[in-house]
C-alpha cells in the first residue's frame, strides 16, 4: 500500500480543510494541467471528491491562451464564480503571486505538486509535495498523479487501489523513475487496466484495433501520447471527459476525437480524416451533442472524397465529430474548412486515417 500519506508535509492540514469544505457545502475547484499527468491527476481528485459528496468542479488552463500552471486571470474568474477552495494538481509550486492573489480574495489554495521546489514557496493553505523541505516523506520521485493519489488515500482513509489505473497512466506518461512506490503503483494500475478498463480506454483500444494486454509500452507509446496531444493541440477538457465517460456512446465519441489529434503532430499541412466503419453498432442517431460542444452530424453522402479527390461534403474544422449516415465516422481535426466540391489530394494514408490538403486552382 505504499507509505503513510500523512508523512507528507501539510497532509493533515489539507485533509481537515477539504473535509470542512465538504461539510459546509463550499464550492471546490481542482486546478489541473494539460498533459497526461495533469489530466489523470485532475480526474483522480475530482472522482475522489465526488465520492465524498463534495461540490467540485475542475479547470485546466488552455496551453496557448494561458500557459502552464496558475494564472491570475483564471484565479480571479474562478473565485468570482463562488469557489472558496482551489486544489492544484501537478502544478502550483511556482504560483507565488497567484496564491497571494487568491488569499487576498478570500479563497484558500491547497497545492499538490511534484515539480522542483523554487526558492520561494507559495503561502498556500497547504503545500503537499513529496520533497518539501519540512516533510518526512521517504520517496520524492512521485508523478503529479502520484501526489494526488496520496491525497485521495488520506481523504478516503483506505488504500484506493481502484484509482491506480489513472496513477499508472500518469506516472508512465511523465517518465518519472519507475522505482519504489512508482513501481508498485504502475504494476497494480496495469493489472486494473487489463481487468476492468474504463469505458474510454476500452473504446480507444478497440477503435485502434489493439487487442493485446496493456503494459508500460501501451501506455508510454499509445495512451499517454494521445492524452498529451489533446492538451498540445486543443482543450484538455476532452481528456477529462474521455477518462470519465460512463457509457459506450460517450466513450466512442471522445475516443474518436482523441485518436484524431495525434496524427496532426506529423509535419504535414492539411487535415486529418479518420474513418471507423464499425461505429454504427454504437451510434444510431443522426445527431449527438456532448457537454463540451462536440457535435456529430449526419452527412448526405457515404464518402468524403470521390475517386478524383473532390470533397463530397463540407469537411468540418477542429473539434467536430462528423457521423456519416451510420456507416463511418470522419473526424477533421485542424485547419480551415474544406467546402463541398473543393479538390484535395491525399498526402498520406494509413489504414484508418488520411492527411489531405487543398489543391489551389
Amino acid at each position: 500500500e505504499g507509505y503513510d500519506p500523512f508523512l507528507m508535509h501539510d497532509m493533515k492540514r489539507a485533509v481537515e480543510r477539504i473535509n470542512n469544505a465538504i461539510e459546509n457545502e463550499e464550492k471546490i475547484l481542482v486546478y489541473g494541467d494539460y498533459d497526461a499527468d495533469g489530466i489523470t491527476s485532475t480526474v483522480l481528485l475530482v472522482e475522489t471528491l465526488v465520492s465524498l459528496g463534495a461540490d467540485v468542479s475542475s479547470y485546466i488552463p488552455n496551453r496557448f491562451e494561458e500557459g502552464y500552471g496558475p494564472n491570475k486571470d483564471a484565479f480571479s474568474k474562478i473565485i468570482k464564480s463562488g469557489i472558496s477552495l482551489i486544489i492544484t494538481v501537478d502544478n502550483g509550486i511556482a504560483g507565488v503571486d497567484e496564491v497571494e492573489l487568491a488569499n487576498s480574495l478570500g479563497c484558500d489554495v491547497i497545492i499538490t505538486d511534484h515539480h522542483k521546489i523554487q526558492d520561494k514557496i507559495p503561502k498556500a493553505y497547504a503545500v503537499i509535495h513529496p520533497e518539501h523541505p519540512e516533510g518526512q516523506y521517504p520517496f520524492g520521485k512521485l508523478a503529479g498523479v502520484g501526489v494526488a493519489f496520496k491525497l485521495a488515500h488520506a481523504l478516503l482513509e483506505i488504500y484506493p487501489d481502484f484509482l491506480l489505473d489513472l496513477v499508472a497512466i500518469g506516472t508512465v506518461a511523465d517518465m518519472v523513475s519507475l522505482t519504489d512506490e512508482n513501481r508498485i503503483f504502475v504494476k497494480q494500475g496495469i493489472e486494473l487496466l487489463n481487468e476492468d478498463p474504463r469505458i474510454g480506454i476500452k473504446m480507444l483500444l478497440e477503435l485502434s484495433n489493439i487487442t493485446t494486454n496493456i503494459d508500460e509500452q501501451t501506455i508510454g507509446f499509445y495512451i499517454a501520447p494521445k492524452l498529451n496531444s489533446i492538451g498540445r493541440m486543443d482543450s484538455a477538457k476532452v481528456g477529462l471527459s474521455f477518462l470519465m465517460a460512463e457509457d459506450v456512446r460517450s466513450g466512442v465519441i471522445y475516443s474518436a476525437v482523441i485518436i484524431a489529434f495525434l496524427p496532426i503532430l506529423i509535419p504535414l499541412t492539411g487535415k486529418v480524416l479518420i474513418k471507423f466503419p464499425f461505429l454504427q453498432r454504437f451510434i444510431r442517431t443522426s445527431e449527438l451533442r456532448t457537454e463540451d460542444g462536440f457535435t456529430a452530424k449526419a452527412l448526405d453522402s457515404d464518402r468524403f472524397l470521390d475517386q478524383e479527390g473532390v470533397a463530397l461534403s463540407t469537411l468540418r474544422p477542429s473539434g467536430t465529430v462528423v457521423l456519416d449516415s451510420g456507416e463511418h465516422l470522419d473526424v477533421v481535426t485542424r485547419g480551415e474548412f474544406i467546402e463541398q466540391g473543393e479538390r484535395v489530394k491525399v498526402i498520406k494514408a494509413e489504414s484508418t486515417w488520411y492527411v489531405v490538403e487543398k489543391i489551389n486552382v
